[in-house]
């Protein structure tokens, strides 16, 4: 076996060398260095204790949160805030938005305004 599976997840926390170190020498680690490679979030946690709340969960909840954040979505996500990020920008500099920003400023009605 080899550890296709997981590599696309274990390459966002690690180095590749690293990567390759462990997946090549089938080397096992504990908590505490499974935290400093960034698999967990606690150095402290207990691995049974995580392993009971996770298998808590409802399991097509859990599936929805892993689409939810996998890269694809997180992609599509960045391309929207990017995308939002142009037309805010585009917005801001356009005269009609100077007119608005102006009026605001010197407390009377813009231009467009019927008032």
């Amino acid at each position: 076996m080899i550890p296709a599976v997981i590599s696309p997840y274990v390459s966002r926390k690690i180095s590749i060398g690293r990567m390759k170190e462990l997946f090549l020498t089938g080397e096992s680690f504990d908590t505490v260095q499974a935290y400093d490679f960034g698999f967990l979030y606690s150095r402290d946690c207990d691995l049974d204790s995580l392993i009971d709340k996770v298998m808590e969960g409802a399991p097509f909840a859990q599936g929805c949160i892993k689409r939810l954040l996998s890269d694809e979505n997180r992609e599509m996500i960045a391309k929207r805030d990017s995308a939002l990020a142009e037309l805010i920008t585009q917005i801001r500099e356009g005269s009609e938005c100077q007119e608005g920003i102006n009026s605001f400023m010197k407390k009377r009605s813009p231009s467009w305004s019927k008032k």
